[in-house]
């Protein structure tokens, strides 16, 4: 689960990651791309949400839900 918000500058990140997860998972099955691809597509996602600080941007980008790696 993303944290609600931002642990450094308080902004409000809950509503990005329903939108974020299904939109990565589309472009990570995707066989049709190479690895540089599907890696200016992931920077293109996470430009899409108008994350400009870095803090908000690491803390979505190094996000890993637990409960998929527990299942």
């Amino acid at each position: 689960m993303l944290p609600q918000r931002c642990f450094t500058c308080n902004k409000i990140l809950s509503h990005i990651e329903l939108e974020y997860e299904e939109k990565l998972d589309i472009i990570e099955n995707n066989d049709k791309l190479n690895d540089d691809e599907k890696s200016k597509l992931k920077r293109e996602l996470v430009d899409s949400f108008g994350l400009e600080r870095y803090c908000c941007r690491a803390l979505l980008i190094s996000y890993v839900d637990l409960v998929k790696v527990v299942i």
